[in-house]
């Protein structure tokens, strides 16, 4: 059994009103208004403290997927990061203070978009709602099967039918760089992201590609780490981890870090009688 480097997540539309309003421009993307605003980033931290991510995983998978806090390429033991623990006081807190402020109406309703059989999208789906109903929102599911949900997800034009939903990425865990492309700054296209955009990030992104000396490049991956853990663009649940049977009499298989490339080493492989 093997920690895939690949993620399953929830991305929320993270973008504001404005954002939606300059991509009508300057992207021709014409999106209705948000349905309803995650923007804030207490919103999008009440719904990772309102998930139980961690019972969901001991009971559905046995607990064999690593739990992670930010992408899984990034080093995990931090000081100071954030690791979600369930807590549904703190998420009904924190939505208290953006109701307060005019951040989120929670009168609308959350409406969570996923593919059943991604990642058991359909058993899953009904715990997020129920926990999250229990600290205020409103969800509606829609569940569909995957090839719908690709078609929808890639296309920006069907942005506006949902709010938030599972996802799953492939190669993140393979180091810090790999999520990047995930993580925007100015009008770019969203192609199926959260919609957030921080420029200082993807400028440290940027700075951490030309940085030779290990020690300084680990600091600035440790700047960006700090950034997403507290603006949670993408809840990360965890990493899956992958099953690979092996015959016996298959020798040399050596199964590697990223799944999809279990017949790298074949050449190596032998088979006893």
């Amino acid at each position: 059994m093997v920690s895939s480097p690949g993620i399953f997540e929830i991305v929320p539309h993270g973008e504001t009103q404005a954002e939606r309003d300059r991509w009508k421009t300057d992207l021709n993307l014409d999106l209705p208004p948000l349905h309803i605003d995650l923007s804030d980033k207490r919103v999008r931290q009440a719904i990772y403290y309102a998930i139980d991510r961690r019972t969901i995983n001991d009971e559905l998978f046995g607990g064999r997927n690593r739990i992670p806090w930010n992408p899984p390429g990034f080093r995990d033991d931090i000081p100071g990061l954030n690791q979600y623990e369930f807590n549904p006081d703190k998420a009904k807190e924190l939505l208290a203070a953006a109701v307060a402020e005019g951040k989120i109406d929670l009168s609308q309703t959350l409406r969570f978009y996923y593919a059943n059989e991604l990642g058991d999208g359909a058993k899953m789906a009904p715990i997020v709602k129920q926990q999250l109903e229990a600290v205020g929102f409103k969800v509606e599911l829609t569940g569909v099967a995957i090839d719908a949900w690709l078609k929808v997800i890639v296309d920006d034009t069907q942005r506006g039918s949902f709010d938030i939903g599972f996802s799953a990425g492939g190669a993140e865990g393979l180091g810090p760089s790999r999520s990047r492309e995930y993580f925007h700054c100015g009008n770019q296209p969203v192609n199926g992201g959260s919609g957030y955009y921080n420029c200082d990030t993807q400028k440290l992104f940027d700075k951490a590609l030309t940085q030779t000396d290990p020690t300084e490049r680990a600091k600035t991956y440790e700047e960006i780490a700090k950034i997403l853990n507290d603006e949670v663009p993408i809840l990360y649940w965890w990493q899956n981890s992958g099953v690979h049977p092996v015959n016996k009499r298959v020798q040399g298989v050596i199964v590697p870090a990223f799944e999809r490339y279990f017949a790298m080493s074949a050449y190596e492989w032998s088979v006893t009688p």
